[in-house]
């Protein structure tokens, strides 16, 4: 869209990039620097500074927000919307969002609601883990604190139950651990292990559908619309860089059915009834968005039981965010 813009004779003057960089190929976590495409200054928003600085504006009309997300809390694509739509509301610049579609449906909401004082860049606003909007609906959700000048440019004929694939013939990876669709779904609850030191299979082709340790006892878990299967891999990176890990790889089966968040939460509590897990407890609340899943394994409780527990946050949250719907 920056070439089609260019051609059609708009003068775009400055780009400004989120994690992963301009193409998607940087990896997680690395400091993006500033660059140039194409005699254009490109401006990372992922490195030295977060946030645009006032005179990151200076001469331009309008800034147009155009990036695919993945539909969950802690990608940080959406991080970066909140900062922009944030300075420009602050120093008077109109945004406009041009709408893509949630790659994992925007009918879903599900997770922990993130509690105020656990704001991160991985987590920016109090929401759930998959918070079912679109990213011009987000927008607008977030602009509640800041009442800026934003807009939307709609999708046509966007269904919100929709998944990626089903409106689209291809899949563009939005970043190099999330390949597939059935990776990005996988993320939506599996992220949260990345606070503990299993292999989500980061450093192989298959990061997010499969997930190890060296000497990983047998899990039983059974998963409406899903099956796993027992393999060993070798990733690159750690943790367990260059070493066999045994572990399962996750083949979804029903979309409808299949629950990322019962996974996950399965794992946890199997592992940890075991003694068979390492977690970085502030890692955890980070992602989390509270404590409570540390209390909730201490306590023993249930999958099914940790669940529950997020049912009437994500009932209101519902209710406020449905405001903000473009789509049926």
């Amino acid at each position: 869209n920056i070439d089609y813009l260019a051609r059609k004779g708009c003068n775009v003057s400055r780009i400004f990039t989120p994690e992963h960089g301009m193409y998607g190929a940087e990896a997680n976590g690395s400091e993006v620097g500033d660059t140039t495409y194409r005699g254009i200054p490109v401006i990372s928003l992922y490195g030295k500074k977060m946030m645009p600085e006032k005179g990151d504006f200076e001469g331009l009309d309008i800034i147009i927000y155009d990036i695919q997300d993945a539909g969950l809390r802690f990608y940080t694509y959406i991080s970066t919307l909140y900062n922009v739509i944030e300075a420009t509301s602050k120093w008077g610049i109109p945004l406009l969002i041009l709408d893509r579609p949630n790659p994992i449906s925007a009918s879903v909401v599900n997770g922990p609601i993130l509690k105020e004082e656990f704001r991160s860049f991985v987590g920016t606003d109090t929401i759930p883990t998959r918070y079912g909007m679109t990213i011009g609906e987000l927008g607008s959700f977030f602009n509640r604190k800041f009442n800026g000048d934003v807009s939307v440019v709609p999708l046509g004929g966007y269904r919100r139950a929709s998944y990626y694939d089903e409106l689209l013939n291809w899949f563009i990876p939005p970043s190099l651990n999330l390949p597939t669709l059935d990776s990005v779904i996988n993320y939506s609850g599996m992220c949260l292990l990345e606070s503990t030191d299993l292999s989500l299979g980061r450093g192989t082709p298959y990061p997010f559908l499969q997930f190890g340790k060296p000497g990983l006892p047998e899990l039983d878990i059974k998963i409406p619309g899903l099956k796993l299967r027992k393999t060993v891999f070798r990733p690159i990176i750690d943790p367990f860089g260059n070493q066999g890990v045994e572990g399962y790889f996750m083949h979804i089966t029903d979309r409808g059915t299949y629950q990322p968040n019962l996974l996950t939460l399965d794992i946890f509590t199997e592992l940890y009834r075991k003694e068979f897990l390492e977690i970085d407890q502030r890692k955890l609340s980070i992602l989390y968005g509270s404590r409570q899943l540390m209390e909730y394994l201490r306590n023993g409780k249930s999958p099914g039981e940790i669940i529950d527990s997020w049912s009437d946050g994500v009932s209101r949250f519902k209710e406020e965010s449905s405001e903000y719907y473009l789509y049926s």
